[in-house]
């Protein structure tokens, strides 16, 4: 590198069109983040969709400055001046991604379900029209257009450029774990690597076929023949001569290409429409499933997953209970309650007092929580009335595995099971759990599971202590005090909730019983998020417990719904002024706060006002993996992401849709 090429004088920064790079860069961050958050029309039918129409943004954004500044520099251009060495670097990258890598000689498994010869070579073709599409920008606009630049000086901004709009809009980088350092000099290197492979040939296609050696899943012997390849092909490609003026231009050329590239989207995208099964769901519970096959009856356990605060939730989850118990005898409702909460409810059932059931709802209606609405309140009522219709030994009754909900009615619990029934040194225990229980402001956690440490150290060490106790009463305090012992000893409420079942399945011979359970939507997702955490169905799912492998998990979608959220969390603006909570229509699965993937293909196959159970297994969208896209005013710990390359059906297996849902209605 020459001292010119480091120096940088006023009058080659005035011969730099400034406002054709802004406008160049303004259009290419703009509609790549704007694609980046549209739905994918071609689900199951064209991999690498997302991959491909992020790098629209660089074409389009140059095609338009074209237009705009006509007279813009164009050295670099699509062939270059020797269109014939061209076509021989763009064949050697196929030709090594046909013998090694997953295009159409050796083909690709994939999960999407497609064979894999097709599904090798889409995604081939997909990820070189990104590749194309993105250097027809960078290297095809903006290298032309600061060509008067010196090589340090073009490189640096190109490379920060560049490296910002894949924020932006791009795949693989964005979100990657690569460190910042790491990301810079990527950058920098591949700014100069490919700016001096543009300039030896004055062609785009080469930069773009030489980003693809990079950034396609080539083996270690498939990058080092590319590289080889490629170190040949420019050792022997001849020197540069001017360009003849009235050689094709780059604008006309891409005009082109993007048409074509309109009729390959189009076409896979008319061909995804299906129809998936699905069914209404019958509002009063009397209706059957036709959708549930007999391969559905033999899992063990069914999970609903709803998002709090939405009316009609309440409504599926009551109809689906009813319908299990009724067709496959399931009496256990594997609830988003503790142990305590569980047990009044189960004494609710018994009594059928009001008052029973409303010590539950006591803590939730004191926090101002999504759960202190009077449709659960109503649910629960409806399942005692459903109960006296049952005989003894098919009534429902509810297993609480949530960590500590209400101390103080932990407290309650602990003296109404033991009541007088214990010697001096357990009574002991008990005044000082409860004390701490009852103390406001509240003591750590940690100290009261202390003392449930050692009255359960002191249960299982002197049982003969406990023999005036009915062994139904025992089993609540056991579950109740290993419930105050994991405050200390499990870290992490999913932890504690998967600690809590596989402790309740011995405690109450459950292993062999077939249960349900209605659990916030994310606790049912049977696979890692994209970070890696496990829910409490995907801890499931990693254990050794009887129904890995048996458990089938149903999620609630909401279109043109209204949740009930607690006032105090929301903006000034979105607040319903004076109530305590807020009717807010922004929480649904087509936006505005979070868009998922799917959602415009199941309202196309459901009516307004309407329940709408669908069958994922054996369809194109169950197969495709699915997406959630988050507004950037959604707080970050509410953004829960799925593994990219995860098909829908390993996360649940059926979606309700909800339509014109109300909200829940609060006390």
């Amino acid at each position: 590198m020459t001292r010119s090429d480091l120096r940088l004088t006023r009058t080659q920064l005035a011969s730099v069109n400034w406002p054709a790079v802004a406008l160049f860069y303004a259009i290419a961050c703009g509609l790549s983040f704007a694609l980046r958050h549209v739905p994918n029309p071609t689900a199951g039918i064209l991999p690498g969709y997302a991959i491909f129409t992020s790098g629209l943004g660089p074409i389009v954004a140059a095609l338009v400055v074209r237009l705009v500044y006509p007279a813009t520099a164009q050295q670099i251009t699509l062939l270059g001046h020797r269109p014939g060495y061209t076509l021989l670097a763009l064949l050697a990258l196929l030709a090594v991604l046909v013998v090694l890598a997953v295009g159409v000689g050796v083909g690709m498994v994939n999960k999407l379900g497609q064979e894999p010869h097709v599904y090798g070579g889409l995604m081939v073709v997909s990820a070189i029209l990104y590749g194309f599409f993105e250097e027809m920008g960078w290297r095809g606009f903006l290298q032309n257009a600061l060509q008067s630049l010196p090589t340090l000086w073009r490189v640096l901004i190109t490379a920060a450029l560049w490296g910002c709009w894949h924020l932006t809009g791009a795949v693989g980088v964005a979100g990657s774990n690569i460190p910042i350092w790491g990301l810079v000099g990527l950058f920098i290197l591949g700014s100069w690597g490919l700016g001096a492979a543009a300039e030896r040939t004055r062609s785009v296609l080469v930069a773009a076929c030489m980003h693809e050696v990079f950034t396609l899943p080539l083996s270690s012997v498939g990058l080092g023949l590319m590289l080889l390849a490629y170190t040949v092909l420019f050792k022997i490609w001849p020197r540069c001569q001017p360009r003849p003026h009235g050689q094709r231009t780059l604008a006309g050329t891409s005009a082109a290409l993007i048409c074509c590239l309109v009729l390959f989207v189009i076409k896979p995208a008319q061909a995804q429409t299906e129809t998936i099964p699905h069914q209404e769901i019958d509002p009063s519970g009397k209706g059957a499933f036709p959708l549930f096959d007999a391969d559905f009856y033999k899992n063990q356990l069914f999970l609903l997953g709803e998002t709090h605060g939405f009316k009609n939730a309440q409504v599926v989850d009551l109809a689906l209970l009813k319908h299990l118990n009724q067709r496959i005898g399931v009496r256990h409702y594997i609830a988003e309650v503790d142990p305590t909460k569980a047990y009044y409810i189960n004494q609710y059932f018994q009594t059928g007092q009001d008052s029973t059931l409303r010590l539950v709802f006591a803590s939730w209606i004191a926090n101002k929580a999504q759960w202190a609405n009077q449709d659960f309140f109503r649910k629960i009522q409806a399942i005692r009335a459903y109960n006296q219709t049952l005989p003894a030994r098919k009534r429902i009754r509810f297993v609480g595995i949530d960590e500590v909900q209400d101390r103080p009615l932990v407290a309650r619990q602990l003296i109404e099971l033991t009541g007088n029934q214990l010697n001096i040194p357990s009574r002991s225990r008990l005044d000082s759990l409860v004390t701490l229980l009852r103390l406001v402001p509240k003591k750590p956690d940690s100290l009261a599971a202390q003392v449930a440490i050692n009255w359960l150290a002191q249960i299982n060490n002197s049982p003969a202590d406990y023999r005036k106790l009915p062994a139904e009463t025992l089993t609540e305090l056991r579950a109740t005090l290993q419930t105050l012992a994991y405050r200390k000893t499990v870290r992490g409420r999913e932890k504690t909730i998967f600690t809590t079942f596989r402790d309740a399945l011995s405690r109450y011979n459950l292993t062999n019983e077939k249960l349900y359970g209605f659990w916030g939507v994310a606790h049912v997702w049977q696979a890692p998020l994209a970070d890696g955490r496990l829910k409490f169905a995907g801890m499931i799912q990693a254990s050794d417990l009887p129904m890995k492998a048996k458990t089938v998990s149903i999620t609630c979608s909401y279109v043109d719904s209204f949740m009930m959220v607690p006032s105090q969390y929301l903006p000034p603006f979105w607040q319903e002024k004076g109530k305590v909570y807020s009717r807010v229509d922004k929480f649904n699965s087509n936006g505005p706060m979070m868009t998922v993937s799917g959602t415009d293909e199941l309202i196309k196959q459901s009516q307004p006002n309407t329940m709408t159970l669908f069958k994922l297994p054996g369809t194109a969208a169950g197969k495709a993996p699915i997406t959630a896209t988050y507004s950037p005013f959604m707080p970050a710990e509410q953004r829960l992401n799925f593994d990219p390359v995860r098909p829908t059906t390993d996360y649940f297996q059926y979606i309700v849709l909800i339509r014109n849902s109300e909200m829940t209605e609060g006390f």
